[in-house]
């Protein structure tokens, strides 16, 4: 994660680190034009910098019984925003009320919203909500039979919901839309969940997760998925922008070069029993 008051540092500092594409959320979009940016001046700071907006966040509560209009209201302000900056996917962390076959209608229909603006969705599971495992996504995202959405793999989330790479392995490559990579620890470091995303989410290396198999099956299966750096701590979080950044990508580019190097380029063609046909 890399917080900055304006918007030109963001997009510099990951220029610095050397992504090509950020994420960019509802409430800071807010705060840099509050602060009197207006969307050409942010605009022009991604081409002189070549560093696109590629992610909108966040769709919330995707796949929940809510208010419609409401719902159907936030989702116009994210395609707008998305439209704007050419971004090709929103990201929909959600919870899960139980039933699959209205969570995917209800993902669904947001899809149908999406496709209009050319747009993916990106349904995220969270280890500490209702929708927390790989499975339970993968079930909603098959029988949501859309083409403009797929699953968005947090490590964090993976290892310390339900750590399955044998079940990652059978997953069709072309449902997982994004890798975001970080390290963690598989025993708590705080009470809250949101603070311990927040405090101890280091680079890879720095914990005890299994990230060198999780992208050796990745690399398998979607060999072209688009990897995005997450990360928090309180380290990262007293450097100044550019210096974090470079601290959070350089772990994450050596792990990819690392893993890519031992594993063959095979992808997987034997879907599990998760993806149910209609």
């Amino acid at each position: 994660m890399l917080d900055t008051e304006c918007f030109r540092d963001r997009v510099e500092a990951a220029a610095a680190a050397g992504a090509t594409g950020l994420a960019l959320d509802l409430p800071r979009y807010r705060a840099f034009r509050a602060r009197g940016e207006t969307d050409a001046e942010l605009l022009a700071a991604c081409r002189t910098s070549g560093v696109a907006v590629e992610e909108i966040w966040s769709y919330y509560g995707v796949l929940q019984a809510v208010d419609e209009r409401r719902s159907d209201a936030i989702l116009d302000r994210l395609l707008a925003l998305a439209d704007t900056f050419g971004a090709r996917m929103i990201g929909a962390p959600s919870g899960f009320d139980g039933n699959v076959d209205e969570a995917a209608e209800r993902l669904a229909r947001a899809c149908d919203r999406a496709a209009a603006y050319g747009i993916r969705l990106g349904l995220e599971f969270v280890a500490f909500t209702s929708l927390r495992d790989l499975a339970t996504t993968w079930q909603v995202v098959a029988a949501a039979e859309r083409d403009n959405v797929g699953i968005v793999l947090d490590c964090w989330h993976f290892f310390r919901g339900t750590p399955d790479l044998d079940l990652l392995a059978r997953l069709p490559g072309r449902l997982l839309e994004a890798v975001q990579l970080n390290d963690g620890f598989l025993a708590p470091r705080a009470a809250d969940p949101l603070e311990e995303v927040r405090r101890f989410r280091p680079p890879p290396g720095e914990g005890e997760f299994d990230l060198h198999r999780l992208v050796e099956v990745v690399h398998r299966i979607a060999p072209g998925v688009r990897y995005c750096v997450e990360v928090g701590t309180d380290e990262m979080d007293a450097l100044p922008p550019q210096a974090a950044a470079i601290r959070a990508a350089e772990p994450c580019h050596e792990l990819l070069a690392a893993a890519r190097a031992d594993e063959p380029d095979t992808e997987n063609e034997h879907p599990g029993p998760e993806e149910r046909k209609r």
